[in-house]
């Protein structure tokens, strides 16, 4: 099941093919080394489901499961907001499953916004030339001090100090005061004809599409250099 195989790698378990053991001419066993997707019994056994609900826990939601409803909300100080309801005709464990596959495609597209985001605030900061910082929530990751460019910023979540930003906490997508900073350096290095785009949506102040305009305008210029 494409399922059960969508579970194991959000639990990190190696899900391994029939080529996989010709190759290493070793006799399978299921076990940590990996398990074929026919072996896995995510929707068979509250053994193996119960794990993958407490991995979600971890993660900072609860889930609440009441004979075939189950409910996934997110768990922390800052919210508890539901994610996911779920009603279905069928036993708990398979209203579980259910509400398990779900919340991971979900879990997985945010995750994916997340990076896509970040590899673009980074492209917007890199652009802008901001002074680079070590990041104190992780100082393996750089921080951009953004103060003396960015209209106006909120720094009441900020952990770094005041107007250095992580990538991630950024809000070039959120934000005009943010994003016109940008626009304006696109317009001092744009050759003739390269900022129709951004103009187009910029004249009806669509924020979204000015947005991903001004993202593939420093991608493309950043060809040119």
């Amino acid at each position: 099941m494409k399922s059960n195989k969508l579970i194991a790698k959000f639990m990190g378990v190696n899900v391994i093919t029939l080529d996989d053991i010709r190759t290493n001419k070793n006799p399978y066993i299921s076990s940590a080394d990996g398990y074929l997707e026919d072996d896995l019994e995510y929707h068979l056994s509250w053994d193996w489901l119960m794990p993958v609900v407490e991995k979600i826990e971890s993660l900072g939601y609860e889930l609440i499961i009441a004979e075939s409803r189950c409910k996934i909300n997110h768990n922390t100080d800052h919210s508890i907001e539901e994610v996911l309801h779920l009603e279905l005709i069928c036993s708990k464990r398979e209203a579980t499953y259910q509400a398990v596959v779900k919340f991971i495609n979900r879990y997985n597209a945010e995750r994916r916004k997340d990076v896509a985001q970040y590899d673009n605030n980074k492209l917007i900061a890199e652009f802008m030339e901001f002074p680079t910082h070590t990041d104190v929530v992780d100082d393996r990751t750089i921080a951009y001090y953004v103060g003396e460019s960015i209209i106006w910023t909120d720094n009441t979540e900020n952990e770094n100090d005041y107007d250095v930003f992580h990538p991630e906490d950024m809000q070039f997508h959120l934000s005009w005061d943010w994003l016109i900073p940008v626009i304006h350096k696109c317009f001092d290095v744009a050759e003739d004809g390269d900022m129709d785009d951004i103009m187009h949506h910029l004249q009806v102040a669509d924020r979204k599409p000015t947005y991903r305009a001004v993202i593939e305008f420093i991608n493309q210029y950043n060809k040119t250099k």
